[in-house]
Parts: C-alpha cells; sequence; structure tokens
C-alpha cells in the first residue's frame, strides 16, 4: 500500500465524482442506525484522509479511531479534522490493518462497530484477508458488527468482467479495469481509474487493488472468529437525479448495464 503515500490527498477526487454519490448514499444507509443508538465507539480501518471519518461523526457517534498505513494520508485526515469542532473525538493511526493488532476505545478491544471502507480490497490473498477480519474481531466487543464498502462480491469473475463496460463507467468518474487473474486462483487484480467524464481519455488518479472471490471473503470471516449474521446489501441506486446527472436518462440499456455491474456494495458482518 506504499502508493498511497504517493497519492495522498489526491485521493480525495474519487470523493468528487459521481461514483461517490452513490457510495456514500449506501454506506450511510447502512451505518447512520448503527451510529445513533447510543455512545458508539467506532474503529476505521483504511480510513485514509478521514472522509467518512469526519461523516461518521457528524452522523453520530461518539469517537472514531482511524487505522491508516500511509502517514501521507493520516497527515491529511489530521488537517482535515483540525479545524472542525469533532478534532478531540477523533484519533488517527498509522497502522497496519493487517497485523493483530488491540487498539483502544473504551478499552482495547471494545469497539462498538468495525469500519472498512474500501479496506478488504487490498488482500491480496485469502490469507491476508484472513488477517484482516482476524484485527476487526479483535477490536469489536461480542456484540460488535463490522460494515464494510466492499467491491460487487463474485464468484464468476469471466460474468463480472464481461458486464464491467468501460464505457458506462466512465460516466460515473471511476472506471475498474480487470488486469489479470491472481495466480493463485482466489480473484484478479484490477485497476481503479478516476477521471473527469468530459476528458476520460486523462486520468486525474490510478491505482491497482484486489477483487477476491466472495466465498473467500465469507470462509474468511467465519474463520477469524465472525460468527454472526453476514450480508451482501446489493448497490442501491435510488438517488433521485442520480441517473440524469451521468447522463443516462435516456438510455435504458447501459443503464441496466450499469445495475448489473454495479461498483460496490454494503458487507456487514455481525461478531456474534
Amino acid at each position: 500500500m506504499a502508493q498511497y503515500d504517493t497519492i495522498g490527498t489526491q485521493y480525495d477526487f474519487i470523493k468528487t465524482t459521481s461514483f461517490n454519490d452513490i457510495e456514500q448514499h449506501n454506506f450511510r444507509s447502512a451505518i447512520e442506525p448503527l451510529l445513533t443508538k447510543g455512545d458508539c465507539h467506532v474503529i476505521e480501518f483504511a480510513s485514509g484522509t478521514g472522509f467518512y471519518s469526519e461523516r461518521m461523526l457528524r452522523w453520530g457517534a461518539a469517537s472514531v479511531t482511524g487505522v491508516e498505513l500511509s502517514s501521507a494520508m493520516v497527515d491529511g485526515a489530521n488537517a482535515r479534522l483540525a479545524s472542525t469542532d469533532l478534532a478531540s473525538r477523533a484519533t488517527f493511526i498509522c497502522g497496519d490493518g493487517r497485523e493483530a493488532k488491540l487498539y483502544t476505545a473504551p478499552s482495547p478491544g471494545k469497539f462498538d462497530v468495525a469500519v472498512g471502507a474500501w479496506f478488504l480490497n487490498y488482500a491480496e490473498s485469502y490469507r491476508e484477508l484472513e488477517a484482516m477480519f482476524k484485527a476487526i474481531s479483535m477490536n469489536l466487543k461480542d456484540s460488535g458488527i463490522f460494515v464494510g464498502i466492499c467491491l460487487h462480491p463474485v464468484d464468476d469473475f469471466e460474468k463480472r468482467i464481461a458486464n464491467c463496460t468501460p464505457e458506462v463507467m466512465n460516466r460515473t468518474g471511476v472506471r475498474y479495469d480487470y488486469l489479470q487473474p491472481l495466480a493463485s486462483g482466489e480473484g484478479y487484480t484490477f485497476r481503479l481509474t478516476a477521471l473527469d467524464p468530459a476528458h476520460a481519455e486523462s486520468p486525474v488518479l490510478e491505482f491497482n487493488s484486489f477483487h477476491l472471490k466472495k466465498s473467500l471473503y465469507e470462509s474468511a470471516a467465519r474463520a477469524a472468529g465472525m460468527a454472526g449474521h453476514l450480508e451482501w446489501r446489493e448497490c442501491d441506486f435510488a438517488i433521485d437525479g442520480w441517473r440524469h446527472k451521468v447522463g443516462l436518462q435516456n438510455d435504458d440499456e447501459e443503464w441496466e448495464k450499469l445495475k448489473k455491474a454495479p461498483h460496490m456494495c454494503i458487507l456487514s458482518v455481525s461478531k456474534n
């Protein structure tokens, strides 16, 4: 993940795209009811520049502890919250979410909610995925829950790749290109390209990540001690005006292609 020290706060361009409208809508729908239940302490893995850390505090979290491997992004997160009234409730730590390490909420291993907004897609293998889920599990209360923004769950990558139409994805400002299967057979390496749809030939940002099989996510979660209810929530496109915003209001065929191959979903897994 060293690429993110170079990218730093440039990553925030993605948060200005139409893609992020959908991402944020789906994430908020899943996470906000959990944050408003009471004194909710959140640990966020791959917290980046604090975009969702800030929002979760505004949506009701009592505190957010962000764990991020890139020191440049940790600096960006601290800078984001420094001038707000939320700074005292946010802590950002430079750390590796693949390591079995306890972080402190009210006390170590006692977080109510663990969040991974684009965290698990950095696992290049089942072994790394299980390590990530282990870090999640050990930092949650027994009654805790994980909520992640993840790639659309698939086991059939041929079908997934066939349905990912670059021209349609470009309209959202974020495109996925599947590059090559992993030698292990566990998934694919893919490249994310962030762009201005009006200038798709000149990407603003590009980086590689990994898409592992749905079945591996589920097995890794269970093996790491996440034994409760597991749910893949399909991407919800029901935002007023969004179809028009991406220029598909009169194109039913392209609209259906996008819905068949959504960028993301929400994965939730209870510890018990």
